[in-house]
Parts: C-alpha cells; structure tokens; sequence
C-alpha cells in the first residue's frame, strides 16, 4: 500500500517557517519538505486560537463589509503555502 500523500501535523508558524526555509531549493519530490499551514478559530471565546477575531477584528461576528450574516460564520481559517504548494492540492477534510 502506498501512504496517503498529506498528513496532519501540528507545527507552530515558527516552525512551519523553519520547514520553508529547509525546503527552499529542493525538489518537490523531497519526502516531507512541502507543508501548508493552516490556524482556525471557531468563535472569539476559542482557547487554543480566539487571538485571531482579536488580531483580524474584521472579522468579529457582527454586520460589516466582509460579513453580511454574522450567524452564518463558520470562524476564521488562516492558510500560508509555501513554493510548491499549490491550490489544486488544497484540500481541508475537517472542512468538507
């Protein structure tokens, strides 16, 4: 069997950053050099990532140019590519 091309890992944007600066002139086929990172905040009350509405408060749960229906708000998704990452392999399955 072959492993699943993405896996999920926990990194912090420091280290994240350090895996883009260890990639930068490798080729994609490297095994593990290309990562996307992704930080989402479910509401502003959230404990691991509710910094977020308090750094983007554009996007605080209340009428406003980016929102049209603040209970429609699903939260904020935060997502850096690196070269050689690219939007067809985007994929959030904790999102689908």
């Amino acid at each position: 069997d072959k492993p699943p091309p993405i896996k999920h890992v926990r990194l912090t944007f420091d280290e994240w950053l350090e895996k883009v600066d260890a990639g930068e002139g490798l080729p994609v086929e490297t095994p593990d050099s290309r990562f996307y990172f992704r930080v989402s905040a479910a509401n502003p009350s959230d404990g691991l990532a509710g910094w977020l509405f308090q750094e983007l408060p554009f996007f605080q749960p209340k009428p406003s140019l980016f929102l049209r229906e603040p209970r429609g708000q699903r939260g904020i998704h935060c997502r850096f590519g690196m070269a050689g990452v690219i939007a067809e392999a985007h994929w959030d399955g904790s999102r689908k």
